[in-house]
């Protein structure tokens, strides 16, 4: 009888643990998937400075271009540095073949040299043939300014900080400016949320309500073009990953997704709320109107879902194609 209850009591402790180490795994697992989840929308800040140190040591001269001062879109003076560097083909070796002429990715860092603003971002570019993709891959701060422009013997042009001084002499509404007029896309509440701006230099007053709705339509139709290129976009990009571009059925699969895309109606955006500033910056004087757009994340994906359906029935007597579409939708939808 002692020899059993021992055998139990082992038994016992044996299972007991293995599940401890079996409950260690599933939380590693699930720590790890949701770090993982975390990480899809934009890289790390590190990881963001290693893209950028690695542009700087790994490209020519002459493949560092658009190096230009523009006026950052968080402290509103004319600080923010904007340097384009090309001829990035590491995504060549997706489509087989390193020496592919029409593939092109750029990618573009903006920093702003105001310690007090410290706005850094990093975006990619990608080009195959007509099609394009702008992705945000970070934005935020920086930590130290040389990690992120890292030029040397690169001096900015001489400005007066009279000159750079932006001025808000009055805003519509009166107080605090929202905080939704520096973000360019951004989700709240499963709505995506869009903002659009433009600068005029007529009197606010003296605007017609015509030149306001053009004001509002434009932003529209730079939205609905930037949903249609994201999708487009997400498409290509998938497609590339797992290698569909090796065959003319990957090709025709391309065409036809892009024709379907062009012609899908987006939903009516919602126009949330507006914003205006009258504005000085040196000798200039003008206004600016900032337009927040809304869309359903619900709506949003209802449109992909119909772009792929319309693509589906295009090709539904040809197996390889569908099934290739197939691989597309799901590396699409896994992002």
């Amino acid at each position: 009888m002692g020899n059993k209850k021992f055998l139990t009591t082992g038994k016992l402790i044996v299972i007991v643990i293995l599940l401890v180490f079996l409950g260690y795994f599933i939380y590693r697992y699930i720590c790890s998937y949701i770090y993982i989840k975390n990480m899809e929308g934009q890289k790390s800040y590190s990881e963001a400075v290693e893209i950028v140190k690695k542009c700087y040591s790994s490209v020519q001269t002459d493949k560092m271009w658009h190096r230009k001062t523009t006026t950052c879109p968080k402290c509103h003076k004319n600080l923010l540095r904007e340097i384009t560097f090309i001829g990035d083909y590491s995504l060549h070796s997706l489509i087989g073949n390193s020496d592919e002429g029409s593939l092109s990715v750029n990618t573009i860092t903006q920093v702003c040299k105001n310690q007090d603003c410290k706005f850094f971002a990093l975006h990619k570019e990608l080009f195959f043939e007509e099609d394009n993709f702008y992705e945000t891959i970070y934005s935020g701060k920086y930590i130290n300014l040389e990690d992120v422009l890292m030029e040397s013997s690169v001096e900015e042009q001489s400005d007066t900080p009279e000159e750079n001084d932006v001025i808000i002499i009055k805003s519509i509404p009166a107080g605090e400016p929202p905080s939704w007029i520096n973000k360019y896309e951004f989700v709240e509440n499963s709505i995506l949320n869009f903002v659009t701006s433009t600068s005029f230099f007529n009197d606010i007053e003296k605007v017609e309500e015509n030149t306001k709705k053009q004001f509002f339509e434009q932003g529209k139709y730079d939205i609905i073009k930037h949903l249609k290129n994201q999708i487009f976009m997400n498409f290509a990009e998938a497609a590339l990953e797992i290698g569909v571009y090796k065959d003319s059925t990957g090709e025709k699969l391309r065409e036809l997704f892009l024709s379907n895309v062009e012609k899908t109606k987006v939903p009516d955006l919602n126009i949330k709320d507006t914003y205006i500033q009258q504005i000085k910056e040196g000798t200039r004087q003008y206004y600016r109107i900032y337009v927040l757009f809304s869309l359903t994340v619900e709506k949003y994906r209802e449109l992909s879902k119909q772009i792929f359906a319309d693509t589906y029935k295009q090709i539904e007597q040809n197996n390889h194609a569908t099934d290739l579409l197939k691989k597309i939708e799901t590396k699409f939808y896994g992002k």
